[in-house]
């Protein structure tokens, strides 16, 4: 993992843990099984791939919400946040490693 992504994938793992616990639980057997990794980092890895991998094992609309918690919890605007999971539906990750990228590293935003 990249500098400063370890503290976010702890952030995510924590938000989760929190908020959706059992969905978490699912969702970090299948991607040790497929990816070798837990969910949180393959969110931060490969956000869109991870999006469309757990739509595949939970409905979308979970998993919609999950990557909806992590980014509000962030601190980032229901505008930023919506745009982003929008994006991931398309397939697109930018958006969604820009506001990670930003939550790592801006001053205001943080872990």
């Amino acid at each position: 993992m990249k500098d400063g992504q370890g503290a976010i994938v702890e952030h995510i793992t924590r938000v989760l843990d929190r908020l959706a616990k059992g969905s978490l639980m699912v969702l970090d057997a299948h991607f040790y099984r497929s990816r070798g990794m837990s969910f949180p980092q393959a969110m931060v890895v490969d956000p869109a791939g991870a999006y469309a991998e757990a739509s595949r094992v939970l409905p979308e609309s979970m998993i919609a919400m999950m990557f909806k918690l992590v980014l509000k919890s962030l601190g980032f605007s229901i505008i930023e946040v919506e745009g982003a999971v929008e994006q991931l539906r398309r397939g697109d990750s930018s958006a969604f490693l820009s506001l990670v990228s930003r939550a790592a590293h801006g001053p205001g935003k943080g872990v």
